[in-house]
């Protein structure tokens, strides 16, 4: 919250938009705060009234519909920072206990491998079959977590790559001449399935952050994704087509790799039914190509 304020804040600055004394007075008390703990309730009150002195004010509205159309990845929003900004009293409260909701809405990297046992029932997800056993590993994503990766490789029965949407047009943060999406996602993708021991497994791209995606288009709709894209030629205001067309530049990207198979999900992670369906998917998509792969269907 205190980054987001600081942000929006920045935002107003960059493109001129003149803010109030009172709200620049916030700005600095929330800047001067050390917070240790959700027990230090006399700066966590400090916080509430300064964090809401900002989001209320118009011009910082304007700085946020501005963030959703930034291109630096450095300056962009946190996706769900204008969720917690609308509740700050709620968390500011010290009696707060975060919801599901909120736990799903925060964003916390993943760091190192962390692997979750778990058993499918083909019936909850409707479908026919028996009882099976998975191992899911998340790996993180960062630069310096990359070289551990390999350490995972061996045994897979799929791989699953998750690609944010809404990164079209960012910058990537190794390297700010390139696409995030790009760059971070499509390039990197290619350079993990180039290894010895993944050749032949199957691989699920989830295309991610769908909701932030259609704020994105519906934020600039007379140019949409053809600015990074030029050669789009659907319509600039259409988050359908334009996914659509991410989906099969991506997909072709990875047919001049290799010929492996590979399935599409365009996903909103937030949305536990959608995650759940599409992983039952996933985990019978896996199955089936495995099972062709060893010629027993």
């Amino acid at each position: 919250m205190i980054d987001a304020c600081q942000k929006l804040v920045k935002i107003c600055l960059k493109n001129e938009l003149e803010l109030p004394p009172d709200v620049m007075s916030a700005a600095d008390r929330i800047r001067s705060l050390n917070i240790q703990s959700p027990q230090d309730t006399e700066s966590v009150q400090a916080l509430k009234v300064a964090a809401n002195t900002i989001w209320n004010n118009g011009e910082i509205k304007k700085a946020f519909k501005l963030s959703i159309i930034e291109t630096s990845s450095k300056d962009a929003m946190n996706a769900n920072d204008d969720y917690f900004l609308g509740q700050i009293d709620t968390v500011c409260d010290p009696a707060y206990s975060p919801s599901d909701n909120d736990l799903l809405m925060m964003r916390r990297s993943t760091s190192g491998a962390h692997s979750l046992d778990f058993a499918f029932d083909p019936i909850q997800f409707k479908m026919p079959g028996k009882l099976s056993y998975w191992t899911l590993t998340d790996v993180g994503g960062q630069i310096h977590e990359r070289a551990t990766w390999y350490e995972e490789f061996n045994d897979l029965d799929g791989l699953i790559f998750v690609l944010s949407l809404p990164d079209f047009d960012q910058t990537s943060q190794d390297n700010r001449s390139a696409n995030k999406l790009v760059e971070d996602g499509v390039n990197l993708m290619l350079q993990v399935m180039r290894a010895d021991n993944l050749q032949g497994v199957p691989v699920c791209v989830l295309l991610n952050k769908k909701d932030l995606f259609i704020r994105k288009i519906a934020a600039n709709p007379t140019v949409g994704i053809k600015e990074v894209f030029p050669e789009y030629e659907g319509k600039t205001n259409s988050h359908g087509e334009s996914i659509q067309f991410i989906q099969n530049f991506i997909d072709q990207e990875i047919s001049k790799e290799t010929n492996v198979s590979k399935t599409f999900y365009v996903t909103t992670a937030t949305d536990t039914e959608i995650v759940k369906n599409i992983l039952g998917k996933v985990v019978e998509n896996i199955t089936n190509q495995n099972l062709q792969h060893a010629g027993l269907i």
